[in-house]
């Protein structure tokens, strides 16, 4: 579960726009689901979203192998 809170913390940052340069306690992990992971995004990442008219943003999951997990961020409408 902490490998899957960072994945999308980290997918997050990146549909942003700002990569590491935002601090990962920006984004908050609320749910993980079977396929999903929930975000509730705080202050600085709240404001990038803002600035390019993000108002919601979906965190799908995947295991590709024992040893590797996929998490991909994109806007959702």
């Amino acid at each position: 579960r902490i490998t899957l809170a960072w994945c999308a913390k980290e997918a997050t940052m990146k549909t942003l726009g700002k990569g590491m340069a935002l601090h990962p306690q920006q984004i908050e992990v609320t749910a993980i689901g079977s396929d999903s992971i929930e975000v509730r995004l705080h202050a600085q990442a709240r404001e990038e979203a803002s600035l390019h008219n993000i108002s919601n943003i979906q965190v799908c999951w995947s295991y590709q192998s024992d040893k590797m997990v996929v998490a991909v961020a994109k806007v959702a409408a």
